[in-house]
């Protein structure tokens, strides 16, 4: 799937940060090649620290602050590995700023489990590409093996990529990806080759490609601290296949259904000890309900 050189901010409203995991602006690294500045998240593909293929820190643009980091065609090209730390469970959100010229290319993929020494590649995306055949700008494309999707993005500016990790699901992890907040996948997209989430490959893909990123956040996304027993609620069944119930020992004010990107899905007020909502339209994945009672409010996560 790869190497054919030739060719938090956070879950708004229902999602808090319990850990942030990676925050990095590129501000505090000299400017040129990685290599070994920040050995923590940042790596090469073919050998740890390859000076040709690290990203390079660059002053040319910036979302924020006076520096970002450049992937392009040369010299190596640039092929820097974004170490998000193998992980197997749980739900994450990783957020960046990517700027692409207009009539140039960008590229990534999510990679699975990294190894040590040099990377032979685990695809849990597709090649995810941006104007992948030169003649197509504005238009993005995960060509993953099953259930590939398009989307598009602004050229020549400076637009948020959101890739949203649900790792909880067993042996079916999903990931969903939003440019500028609107969502590319509406049905989550299942790790096509293993089940962890090893990190990020920022590839010049091809000779049109040149790009830069910046603002890189990653953090652990939990829900509210609020919890359904301070409120006696109950919401089942979980996983649900047509109808949630919902009920609870005071008035239920207000139920919001939000997907993993934030998005309210559905809204009820239905001002009664319980409620029904009904999922049978909705795709498989993982939701947010958000129930209100009096001054407080809950959030449970709920699986379809």
């Amino acid at each position: 799937m790869k190497k054919i050189y030739l060719s938090i901010t956070t879950l708004l409203l229902v999602f808090s940060v319990n850990a942030q995991i990676i925050e990095d602006d590129f501000e505090n690294y000299n400017l040129g090649p990685m290599e070994e500045q920040n050995p923590d998240i940042w790596r090469t593909w073919s050998d740890g620290f390859l000076e040709e293929e690290s990203i390079i820190v660059s002053a040319s643009q910036q979302f924020s602050g006076s520096k970002s980091g450049f992937i392009g065609a040369g010299p190596g090209p640039q092929d820097a590995v974004l170490n998000l730390g193998n992980l197997d469970f749980g739900d994450y959100t990783l957020e960046f700023q990517m700027y692409i010229p207009a009539g140039k290319g960008g590229y990534f993929n999510i990679q699975g489990e990294i190894p040590d020494g040099t990377i032979t590649g685990v695809f849990n995306s597709g090649n995810i590409s941006f104007n992948p055949d030169g003649i197509d700008p504005g238009l993005g494309v995960d060509d993953r093996l099953e259930g590939g999707f398009t989307f598009e993005y602004p050229e020549g500016q400076w637009f948020k990529v959101s890739i949203f990790f649900d790792l909880d699901g067993g042996s079916e992890p999903t990931y969903q990806l939003s440019i500028d907040g609107v969502v590319a996948n509406e049905t989550p997209a299942v790790f096509q080759a293993d089940t962890v989430l090893g990190g990020i490959d920022f590839f010049a893909v091809d000779a049109n490609n040149e790009y830069w990123i910046d603002d890189i956040l990653f953090v652990e996304g939990t829900l509210s601290s609020t919890s359904f027993d301070s409120i006696e609620l109950k919401a089942y069944p979980n996983p649900v296949v047509n109808v949630l119930n919902i009920k609870s020992a005071n008035t239920i004010d207000n139920v919001s259904v939000y997907n993993l990107l934030g998005q309210t899905i559905l809204t009820v007020s239905p001002n009664s000890l319980e409620t029904q909502l009904d999922f049978s339209t909705l795709s498989k994945g993982s939701y947010l309900v958000e129930i209100t009672v009096g001054n407080k409010k809950a959030v449970k996560k709920i699986i379809k």
